[in-house]
C-alpha cells in the first residue's frame, strides 16, 4: 500500500520456516510455525529499486537465503555481500557497507528541492 523510493533489506531470509529449519532440525518447524513471514512471496512484486546487503560469514541467517530472496525479487535489485555478523552490517561491514549503500542511493531518483 505504499510506494516508497526503495528498499534496502540486510540480513534479508526467504521465509521464516527456513531459519527455525536450519536451527532446530529435530523439529517439525515448518508444521509448528504459526507465522509465515515469506518474504520470498512477496518481493517478487515490489517494483521499486531494492539494495540486498548479506554476510558471507553471517551465522543466524545463511547467505544461501539471502542469494534466494535476492533471485526472486523483481529488479530493479541490487546485491552487496559484506563480511560481518549478522545484524551489524554497518559496523562490520566497513567501506565496502558504506561504498555499496552511498552508490545504490545516489542512483536514485531524487528531487533537489526536497533533498
Amino acid at each position: 500500500r505504499v510506494s516508497p523510493l526503495a528498499l534496502v533489506l540486510e540480513g534479508g531470509f526467504t521465509r521464516l520456516s527456513d531459519i527455525a529449519s536450519r536451527r532446530y532440525p529435530w523439529l517439525p518447524a515448518r508444521l509448528l510455525l504459526r507465522i509465515g513471514l515469506a518474504a520470498d512471496e512477496r518481493v517478487g512484486v515490489i517494483s521499486c529499486p531494492k539494495l540486498f546487503v548479506h554476510s558471507i560469514q553471517d551465522g543466524s541467517v545463511p547467505i544461501t537465503l539471502g542469494r534466494r530472496l535476492f533471485q526472486r525479487a523483481a529488479p530493479p535489485k541490487t546485491l552487496l555481500r559484506i563480511t560481518g555478523r549478522h545484524a551489524r552490517a554497518s559496523e562490520d561491514g566497513g567501506h565496502r557497507y558504506l561504498d555499496g549503500v552511498k552508490a545504490f542511493l545516489a542512483q536514485l531518483p531524487h528531487d533537489d528541492e526536497v533533498a
